[in-house]
């Protein structure tokens, strides 16, 4: 998930603010704020309004363990 609404209530903002300042639609980012599917040109332009990069809003997520069986000694 990403950290849309957590930083917007630190930084006192509102969805219509933050989608005037990045030039896209409110729609737009509730849909990330939600976590639907966003690109990343509309990712850089709401961590921008927001002021922060893009990795605090969309942090990457950790990678999954092998899950390769271990094989027994021969």
């Amino acid at each position: 998930m990403n950290r849309i609404r957590e930083v917007m209530r630190k930084r006192g903002v509102t969805f219509e603010q933050v989608a005037v300042s990045a030039g896209v639609s409110v729609r737009t980012v509730y849909n990330a704020a939600d976590g639907l599917n966003s690109n990343r040109g509309t990712r850089k332009l709401i961590a921008l309004a927001l002021g922060c990069p893009v990795e605090e809003l969309w942090p990457t997520p950790a990678p999954l363990p092998d899950s390769t069986p271990a094989q027994a000694p021969a």
